[in-house]
C-alpha cells in the first residue's frame, strides 16, 4: 500500500498507518511518500509499521 503524502503528516495519517500494520495476517507492506525530510517524521511513520518511506522528489 502507497500512503502518499502532499504535504504534510497530521496524526490521523499515523493512525492510519498503525491501523493498517495492525490487522491480522497483513500481507500489505506500506510505503509512505512524503515532502517531509524530517528524522522525527521519517521515525514515527516506521515506529508505526511503514515499512519504507521516501522522500520527495524522488
Amino acid at each position: 500500500m502507497i500512503l502518499d503524502y502532499a504535504g504534510t503528516k497530521n496524526s490521523s495519517d499515523i493512525i492510519k498507518i498503525r491501523d493498517i500494520s495492525n490487522y491480522e495476517d497483513n500481507p500489505l507492506l506500506i510505503l509512505v511518500l512524503s515532502l517531509s525530510d524530517k528524522l522525527t517524521d521519517k521515525i514515527e511513520s516506521f515506529d508505526c509499521g511503514a515499512d519504507e518511506y521516501i522522500v520527495k522528489p524522488y
